[in-house]
């Protein structure tokens, strides 16, 4: 039998401490040279931008920086796994998402500021360079896939990050890595898709892409299989 490698998820919760016993446990016995390097990346990665956006010039430049008639956000980053833990606890209402289907996930955004991640709601307005971060949750094993996608059709993939595994048990997550806002006009809009069986990262994407181009992309539920149920958060972009 073939060993199977603890997907993205798993490994980012193990760093922070958000294990069971038995997922540590799943963790450790599969512990390799190939295992250790996806870790030690997943750390990096953290440290990297840490050392590139210090906390403490960020909270000078929010200082600094005087109000005006449309906030202006002077952002933190997400600090990569740290910035998970910030979240653990934290959903906007469910009234915030649009709701397709099925009861059993829940998807939240927030902007990293230098006061904390602060809750973004269902068809708020962003600007260019914010950083948003998804915090998603599933009430049972099954498989996920959180993408986003704007007005032109470009599509990103939130998660899983760094493979084409879906799989993922009960639980609450955060994405390791905020997303910057681009100049694109328009929207961003944030899709959570979670079913009982295996998720295809290329279909859905595609699927996406279809979405963009209909006349009511920001609202309209993207063409998937009817078991795949989706969880739906609309940012809209104010040009400066």
């Amino acid at each position: 039998m073939s060993r199977q490698e603890p997907p993205d998820w798993l490994l980012e919760r193990y760093l922070l401490g958000e294990v069971t016993p038995e997922q540590r446990a799943r963790v450790d016995q599969a512990m390799d040279a190939t295992v250790q390097a996806r870790l030690e990346a997943l750390k990096a990665d953290s440290a990297k931008t840490l050392a590139a956006h210090p906390p403490a010039r960020v909270a000078a430049q929010v200082k600094a920086q005087a109000p005006v008639q449309h906030e202006r956000w002077w952002l933190l980053p997400a600090f990569g796994l740290a910035a998970a833990a910030l979240l653990a606890l934290v959903f906007v209402p469910r009234g915030e998402e649009t709701l397709f289907k099925g009861e059993g996930a829940r998807l939240a955004l927030f902007r990293m500021t230098a006061q904390g991640p602060q809750p973004i709601g269902n068809g708020a307005p962003v600007r260019p360079g914010d950083l948003v971060q998804a915090r998603y949750g599933v009430d049972e094993a099954g498989f996920v896939v959180l993408l986003s996608f704007d007005a032109l059709g470009q599509v990103t993939i939130h998660a899983p990050l760094h493979s084409a595994d879906t799989s993922t048990d009960a639980g609450s997550f955060s994405t390791q890595q905020s997303f910057e806002l681009d100049s694109s006009p328009g929207f961003e809009r944030f899709v959570l898709l979670t079913s009982r069986n295996p998720l295809s990262i290329d279909t859905l994407s595609e699927a996406a892409r279809q979405a963009a181009q209909s006349s009511d992309a920001q609202h309209v539920a993207l063409s998937v299989d009817p078991s795949t149920h989706q969880r739906s958060v609309v940012l809209v972009k104010e040009l400066r």
